[in-house]
């Protein structure tokens, strides 16, 4: 649907400027139950000014700072729409925080990085936010990444592969750490997953955690799915407290 609304614009001479569509990106591995609409950036998941998404019950959304060469970090915003009702929320600037939530009430501002507004009916954190700014990686990639990189690691050494899990590991952390802000779960916790032969994670548990809010869980689940890890014969199975 996308792809269509975005041709009419082109032909029609209505296409947004480049420099409205170079600023935000909307990741959808990592999102859960939203709709993007009104979107007329025509690159990937770029998302401009205007657009909207429709947060179902219980839906996460996730986007980012596109990358700029004259930094090493990106900004990541993740929000999650904790009422039983669904809520809208709209690109409305190219600087941060970028979004503003449609027909909530009483919310807070951002807060130690954080934001949560009660519903317009009652109910307190119908949604609520965390952003930080991630350093970026040069080498570990996430789910964009070309699946025949992972598979040209099967020839490497194993110090070279574990060099590469490392990285890997290292990228993956401080994105966990903006799921534990925004459920506000505190202390390390243990995550095990397997890895099939082409480096795709499935199977993700946790364990040593506090917080039985399963929508957490959800969270890193996602951020571990979203990466792309080095191929193997057999795959392999990974135990990793962050």
């Amino acid at each position: 649907m996308k792809t269509i609304v975005v041709a009419f614009l082109v032909l029609t001479g209505l296409e947004v400027p480049a420099s409205e569509c170079s600023n935000i990106q909307y990741l959808d591995a990592k999102s859960q139950g939203v709709e993007v609409v009104n979107d007329r950036c025509a690159k990937g998941n770029e998302v401009g000014l205007g657009t909207v998404f429709k947060l179902s019950p219980d839906a996460r959304l996730w986007i980012k700072s596109l990358p700029k060469p004259e930094t090493d970090a990106d900004f990541q915003l993740v929000c999650q729409n904790g009422s039983s009702a669904p809520l809208e929320v709209t690109v409305s600037s190219l600087f941060l925080p970028w979004i503003t939530p449609t027909d909530l009430k009483n919310c807070t501002g951002w807060v130690d990085h954080k934001l949560k507004c009660d519903g317009v009916h009652g109910g307190s954190n119908a949604f609520f936010c965390a952003i930080a700014a991630i350093k970026r990686s040069e080498t570990a990639g996430s789910g964009q990444l070309a699946m025949s990189t992972s598979v040209k690691m099967r020839n490497y050494s194993d110090h070279e592969r574990q060099a590469g899990i490392d990285e890997i590991f290292e990228a993956i952390e401080p994105e966990i750490g903006l799921c534990r802000n925004l459920f506000q779960v505190d202390g390390k916790i243990t995550v095990h997953w397997t890895v099939d032969s082409m480096g795709r994670a499935e199977s993700v548990m946790l364990s040593s955690i506090e917080s039985e809010d399963g929508r957490f869980s959800n969270c890193v689940e996602a951020v571990i799915k979203d990466y792309r890890y080095p191929a193997t014969r057999t795959g392999q199975k990974f135990t990793r407290t962050f």
